[in-house]
């Protein structure tokens, strides 16, 4: 009755159980097809929530006629807010947990930043624990300055995703010189935090969305008083980037005093050869400015000596132009005692 060429029921208790068995059928294929809709349902129910949010947002922005450009950047910043998991919504389901869970929820999630970060693995576990309790996660746009040079910061950062680079003399155009580019575990901020003017040193640009954990400064203050090894790596750590700093700023002064010399004498300078770096770059600020100081007097006098005139003054005019234009850039140099000192 039911499949193929099964006979037919003969007798009162066949029909009975063929009835039975295919209204249980029935009821079970009925339950199986309903379980899967609801499953399927379940999975897409965040997505249909965040569409939406999407629709809601959109219609808003459009009611207030915010410009399309505004709107395409509100939009997209709300889409990766959502896709990342760092909406209000995925905050809630998690609220009511007790402090200790949480705080292992949240050791689970940042494992990525502690094992790819220096700072973790020269700390204590204490003093990691410390650190992840106080860190409050933030989102950065594309093309935005999270930290700009020569203004306040005040946080320390970690990047859980993402790449930045860092940049000196950023302007509103987005250029500036690339010193370097930061990816995940990677940390900034922390030189500035250290002074005691807090005013950064560079401007750190990300060029796509990134995700950052941030520490703020009085928990920053907190930290540096109560946990030594956190201290000490930070200082530590802004030093090497300091001194690095210093390195590249030493190899431009000594590129440039090269070139200056060549042209000034007509072959390459061999005073900085076999001096350590604090001792080249003491020379190499009193040669620049030595120099500087004797063109300036002796190109007043080559163009009055027609015994100058030619392919010599011509290397010196250049090799002037370039200590002046330099000097121009670098007008603290040209103020410091050390000028007073060499004009003396």
């Amino acid at each position: 009755m039911l499949v193929g060429n099964d006979p037919m029921p003969t007798t009162v208790w066949q029909t009975a159980i063929s009835a039975f068995g295919t209204i249980l059928g029935i009821i079970v294929m009925s339950g199986i097809i309903g379980s899967a809709t609801s499953l399927v349902a379940s999975l897409d129910s965040y997505a249909e929530e965040k569409k939406d949010q999407m629709d809601s947002i959109r219609q808003y922005l459009a009611y207030r006629r915010v410009p399309r450009e505004m709107r395409v950047q509100v939009l997209r910043f709300y889409d990766y807010l959502l896709y990342s998991g760092h909406s209000a919504r995925i905050k809630k389901l998690f609220a009511q947990l007790p402090e200790t869970l949480s705080l292992k929820l949240n050791l689970c999630l940042k494992y990525k930043l502690v094992e790819s970060c220096k700072l973790f693995k020269q700390c204590s576990a204490g003093t990691t624990i410390e650190i992840i309790r106080k860190l409050v996660p933030r989102i950065a746009q594309p093309s935005e300055p999270i930290i700009r040079e020569g203004q306040v910061n005040e946080h320390l950062y970690f990047i859980t995703r993402g790449v930045a680079d860092v940049l000196i003399g950023y302007k509103s155009n987005g250029t500036g010189k690339h010193l370097a580019t930061l990816h995940q575990g990677s940390m900034f901020g922390e030189s500035s935090l250290l002074a005691d003017n807090h005013i950064a040193g560079a401007t750190v640009v990300p060029p796509t969305f990134i995700e950052l954990e941030t520490l703020g400064l009085l928990d920053f203050i907190t930290l540096t008083d109560t946990c030594p090894d956190f201290y000490n790596f930070l200082t530590a750590e802004s030093k090497r980037r300091l001194n690095s700093n210093k390195e590249r700023q030493m190899a431009k002064h000594l590129r440039l005093l090269d070139k200056v010399t060549h042209l000034w004498d007509g072959k390459p300078s061999r005073t900085l050869v076999g001096t350590n770096a604090e001792e080249a770059a003491a020379l190499t600020l009193q040669h620049f400015v030595r120099r500087w100081l004797e063109a300036r007097k002796q190109i007043a006098n080559e163009r009055k000596s027609p015994k100058f005139q030619g392919p010599a003054l011509l290397r010196r005019m250049t090799a002037f132009n370039i200590l002046t234009r330099q000097s121009g850039k670098s007008s603290e140099i040209m103020n410091s005692s050390l000028m007073e000192e060499i004009v003396k």
